[in-house]
């Protein structure tokens, strides 16, 4: 085949999964309100971290490049990771609301930092650590809240709905996880880092 075929072929395959992905985020919208207004409830399945993973340095891919971000993940590592949770939910509430504050407050050519502990019996943790400005101690305590205002403009001057953390909490707790958060905001100490607690196993 011709470059020109092969370019032609990337792009096809790029678009198709750009719509199936946009196909899946309406779904989990629809779904997300069901699941709050307590109309439904999440079902949780085996998922490869490594496969979330890819998926979200897909949808990241364009800011993650425009920011110069590095995304330091070593998939080798934790290619036998598998966490119970629901897919869509995971990959777009979840890891997308802490991987777009982690672009969003990162300046450029900083770096997203993904790694996986052993946690209690049958849990494991994911850490995602960036190196960015942080927030201040009253953006912490309040952050999922869903009434509180913690949106506020990234390194870039990206807008937020403010609504992004709480719906992310909400997910992890119904896979039957929790979620910390800490940050600084020193001059030489400064990101933020969230800890997911997630049912599932290292090998």
């Amino acid at each position: 085949r011709t470059e020109d075929e092969i370019k032609k072929t990337r792009y096809v395959d790029i678009s198709m999964k750009a719509v199936g992905n946009m196909v899946d985020i309406t779904q989990n919208v629809r779904r997300m309100y069901a699941v709050q207004e307590g109309k439904a409830d999440v079902q949780c399945l085996p998922m490869a971290l490594n496969a979330a993973i890819e998926q979200v340095r897909f949808l990241f891919q364009a800011p993650l490049t425009h920011k110069n971000l590095e995304l330091c993940y070593d998939q080798h590592k934790h290619n036998a990771v598998v966490v119970m949770v629901d897919s869509v939910s995971f990959v777009h509430q979840v890891l997308g609301n802490i991987f777009s504050n982690a672009v969003k407050f990162s300046a450029p050519g900083q770096a997203i930092h993904v790694h996986v502990e052993q946690g209690p019996a049958g849990y494991v943790r994911l850490i995602i650590r960036d190196e960015g400005i942080g927030m201040p101690e009253f953006l912490l305590s309040q952050l999922f809240s869903v009434s509180a205002k913690t949106t506020r403009p990234g390194t870039s001057g990206e807008r937020g709905t403010g609504y992004g953390m709480h719906l992310m909490k909400t997910f992890v707790e119904k896979y039957g996880g929790d979620v910390q958060v800490e940050s600084r905001e020193g001059e030489t100490d400064h990101g933020t880092t969230f800890t997911l607690l997630l049912k599932g196993n290292l090998a």
